[in-house]
């Protein structure tokens, strides 16, 4: 992954996605890992697993995941049309 560092990350609550993005020969490519934080013994650690009340609100956040990674190429394909 780019930098080991997001390009972008959404959190809804204790539910988060982090947004990678790796430079391909035909523009970015994309990926996304999801995580659900919690707090344990005085500190916040994080797990891939999710609680059946988490995959509702899992859910919102891959959505919106989609929504922002299709908006980055749609920008992406705008600016290699100039």
């Amino acid at each position: 992954m780019s930098n080991n560092k997001p390009r972008h990350k959404i959190r809804y609550g204790k539910v988060v996605a982090s947004i990678w993005v790796n430079e391909g020969e035909n523009g970015d490519l994309y990926s996304v890992t999801f995580e659900c934080l919690y707090l344990k013994d005085g500190n916040w650690n994080s797990s891939n697993s999710f609680s059946r009340d988490d995959t509702l609100v899992l859910s919102k956040v891959a959505n919106e995941a989609n929504t922002w990674i299709h908006l980055q190429q749609q920008a992406q394909q705008a600016n290699n049309q100039e």
